[in-house]
């Protein structure tokens, strides 16, 4: 409007408005997954424009709404996802605008396993006991695994965006002592909190730090029981006095009664170290009659004249257990791992008729019941007391191979029997070179004065030549010639 004002003119401006219409069209946001409860928060394009909430999405995940023409941007938010953002363009009332989310989760379905009894405290809160399954979010957390008498173990997991996983906790280190229990007669059985732990006197090591109960138990006495307190790496002394049911003689008793014809003997089996074994065979006159439990125990009737027992077990030697007429006595065996495997190293004099040579040898083999053995030996003096000859040297052309048998005649003390084949040729001036294969009978015994440690006693004692001469074999049998072994060697 343009209007020149003239001096002394007086002029009326009126002005008139209509409500401005407002253009709007229809937003739709659709979300996956369903079950996130997402929030819709947008603003406008304008400077210094707020946020404001556009809606919620439903079960369906989906919100809808107008909003008025324009550019605007949005950010979706839930707990269990990562936030998602954008913009849109409104410009068409005709149309729904619809956008489509698609949410990233935000955790991890995460399962922590832990030794039995273990609580787990995830970032110092206690989730569980062995094993504990949820939703963590992507990022680092501590933990830590708890058990009675242990040291606590600590680990820090990361959990990875939209991965599932398991773990396993590392477990808590136990704190133990030892408990030397002794008791007044010997021989008493010992349990910790209800579990069997041999007999007196004994160490019961790997006891968790703290209180347990203890009872000691002997036939013929009333069982003790007392509460111990266990320190970490420190030996708890008790010794426990038991007292006699009934009164004792000072004398054995023993069956005299004329009815009876057995008697039980009872008794435990452990190895060197006090631990008990299992599985032991006790044998009466070469039958198997009991064996052992998981504690060692063992009970067997046996006949009023039996005077002993033999004990046995795979990879342990046996023991022979000398028992007594006593109606009250119990027995402790102990047993020792085998040391059946041997190695020997032998020498010996071999008579030839007018010579003689001297050997030495290797003898390696398997003593059991029955065993097996394998030997090599050669001379390294050959020659000696020869007429008109001096002693030679080691000599490939008598090397000697064995093999035989092995028979436990006693704990100490086996027999070995065998032979040996032994090619070598001989000059003769009337017969040129005559070819020997000699085949030797082997006997003798292996001494064990101790179990790592033995003796080797036998020789040859008589031999078969086959003498290839002028084309044919001629057979020789010299039961005169021999030798006389002896040696030493070690049992593993």
């Amino acid at each position: 409007l343009r209007l020149t004002v003239q001096p002394g003119s007086v002029y009326e401006l009126l002005l008139s408005a209509e409500q401005p219409k407002v253009r709007k069209q229809m937003v739709q946001f659709k979300i996956t997954p369903l079950d996130v409860n997402a929030i819709v928060v947008y603003k406008s394009d304008f400077s210094g424009a707020q946020e404001s909430i556009f809606g919620v999405a439903n079960a369906e995940g989906i919100v809808a709404k107008s909003l008025p023409l324009g550019r605007y941007f949005y950010k979706v938010i839930s707990d269990n996802c990562l936030p998602s953002e954008g913009v849109i363009n409104l410009d068409n009332v005709a149309e729904v605008h619809i956008e489509n989310i698609t949410l990233r989760s935000d955790f991890s379905k995460t399962t922590l396993k832990a030794a039995s009894g273990v609580e787990i405290y995830i970032d110092g809160v206690n989730e569980g006991v062995t094993q504990w399954s949820g939703n963590l979010k992507t990022g680092s957390y501590n933990v830590e695994c708890r058990k009675a008498g242990h040291k606590s173990a600590y680990t820090t997991i990361t959990i990875k965006e939209g991965e599932g996983a398991t773990i396993q906790l590392p477990e808590p280190t136990p704190v133990t002592g030892v408990l030397a229990m002794t008791s007044n007669p010997f021989g008493a059985s010992i349990k910790v909190d209800g579990k069997d732990c041999g007999v007196t006197p004994r160490n019961v090591t790997d006891l968790l730090v703290g209180e347990h109960k203890v009872e000691i138990s002997k036939e013929g006495y009333e069982t003790a029981e007392l509460i111990v307190e266990i320190s970490d790496g420190e030996t708890t002394e008790q010794d426990v006095v038991l007292n006699a049911i009934e009164q004792k003689s000072n004398h054995k008793d023993y069956l005299f009664a004329g009815s009876r014809t057995t008697k039980t003997v009872k008794g435990f089996v452990v190895d060197k170290n006090g631990k008990p074994l299992d599985a032991a065979n006790i044998k009466v006159k070469r039958k198997v009659r009991a064996v052992t439990d998981s504690t060692g125990f063992f009970s067997v009737e046996v006949p009023l004249s039996c005077k002993s027992l033999r004990i046995t077990r795979k990879g342990m030697d046996y023991e022979k257990l000398k028992i007594t007429q006593a109606l009250s006595e119990e027995y402790v065996v102990n047993m020792r791992k085998s040391t059946p495997w041997f190695v020997n190293f032998t020498v010996g004099l071999g008579v030839n008729y007018s010579s003689s040579d001297l050997r030495a040898g290797i003898m390696a083999g398997y003593l059991g019941k029955w065993g097996a053995y394998v030997r090599v030996r050669s001379c390294f003096l050959s020659g000696l007391f020869e007429d008109g000859y001096s002693p030679r040297g080691f000599s490939f052309d008598k090397v000697a191979v064995g093999a035989g048998i092995t028979k436990r005649l006693a704990k100490w003390l086996h027999l070995y029997i065998g032979c040996n084949y032994a090619p070598y040729y001989l000059y003769s001036g009337f017969e040129h070179y005559k070819w020997y294969n000699i085949v030797i009978a082997d006997f003798g015994f292996i001494i064990r004065p101790t179990r790592h440690f033995n003796i080797t006693i036998g020789g040859n004692f008589s031999r078969i030549n086959i003498v290839s001469r002028y084309g044919e074999d001629i057979y020789d049998f010299s039961p005169t010639v021999g030798d006389f072994q002896i040696g030493f060697g070690f049992s593993f």
